[in-house]
């Protein structure tokens, strides 16, 4: 028989699945805004000195997505960035 535990306790099989896919979403999540900061790190507004507003859409890998909003030649530096 095999066993599966998460936190110090034991789940059943029908719930591994469950609680699998919730922890490589949240590592994907992560991941992901991660290299995403990383990338627009530095970049601000020329003329008001804002940064990027990213903005995370989704709770499941199947419909993750991010959304990165800012002026428009904020917008272009991102792009740039980005590319």
């Amino acid at each position: 028989m095999i066993e599966f535990q998460t936190g110090g306790g034991q789940i059943q099989s029908n719930q591994f699945s469950k609680k699998l896919e919730k922890a490589l979403t949240k590592v994907a999540q992560e991941g992901m805004r991660d290299l995403i900061e990383k990338k627009l790190r530095g970049i601000r507004d020329p003329k008001t000195g804002a940064k990027p507003k990213i903005t995370q859409r989704g709770e499941a890998l199947s419909n993750l997505s991010f959304k990165i909003s800012g002026s428009e030649s904020l917008m272009k530096e991102v792009t740039k960035r980005l590319k």
